[in-house]
């Protein structure tokens, strides 16, 4: 997971499956609260997949993939404002 200043903040865990399984999880200081899990498809589509409390910058979250393995997952606070997003690793 990229946030801002391109800084490295998470990390993205996909399987090479159908539905793909996935694990996302930051470490980075927003504020905390509810966060929206969202896939951006390679067609510029978004899915909501779930959410993902955060505290004390620290979060975890697990599911599954929209059926589009291509774009990326963000993390979207609650005024829609992207926090920070990874390309879905192809492979």
């Amino acid at each position: 997971m990229i946030g801002d200043g391109n800084e490295a903040v998470g990390r993205l865990d996909v399987t090479n499956r159908n539905p793909a399984l996935m694990m996302v999880s930051v470490d980075y200081p927003v504020t905390p609260g509810t966060y929206t899990i969202r896939q951006r498809t390679g067609d510029g589509a978004l899915h909501r997949l779930g959410e993902m409390q955060v505290n004390a910058g620290h979060g975890t979250w697990g599911g599954v993939t929209a059926d589009d393995h291509n774009g990326s997952i963000q993390l979207v606070d609650p005024t829609g404002t992207v926090v920070c997003e990874a390309r879905i690793p192809v492979g």
